[in-house]
């Protein structure tokens, strides 16, 4: 869902059609593991930070049944997740085993991002930079820990 949100939020105007491409280990347990449901939320713009878990399933089954994803800064696009979201489990890309690789066909040409699953939750873009979540969400559960603590 890091990823995803990411990507969507970098989005250029005048998408037209997004694919995403799943390798290793995040392929192989997918599905299982809801990884292909956390990447639909995200490309929504839904940050595990911020999204209402109660939420998730309405939005995830309004675009699965509407075939149609609407991007954070407005607009939709088609989506259909059994063949927008491609499984490659046999497969990695070069930096991790746990690759994911988002592809937005735009007015302007193509527009691609490459992100790694590291482990711990943890997500790095392909020049190996950790996504800002992680900083905010341990700030957020701290706070919140010491308020229920004291």
């Amino acid at each position: 869902m890091v990823a995803a949100a990411h990507f969507a939020a970098l989005l250029p105007t005048g998408v037209e059609r997004i694919s995403v491409h799943l390798y290793g280990s995040l392929a192989l347990t997918g599905r299982g593991h809801a990884t292909d449901t956390a990447v639909l939320l995200g490309l929504t713009g839904a940050r595990p930070d911020e999204l209402d878990p109660d939420d998730a399933a309405a939005i995830a089954s309004e675009v699965r049944a509407r075939r149609r994803l609407r991007l954070p800064a407005g607009g939709e696009v088609p989506f259909v997740p059994a063949s927008d979201i491609v499984f490659h489990p046999r497969e990695s890309l070069p930096r991790h085993t746990n690759g994911v690789l988002f592809s937005a066909m735009a007015r302007e040409g193509p527009f691609t991002r490459t992100y790694y699953s590291i482990g711990g939750g943890f997500v790095v873009d392909e020049e190996g930079l950790p996504l800002g979540f992680h900083r905010r969400l341990s700030r957020r559960l701290r706070s919140r820990d010491r308020q229920s603590s004291g």
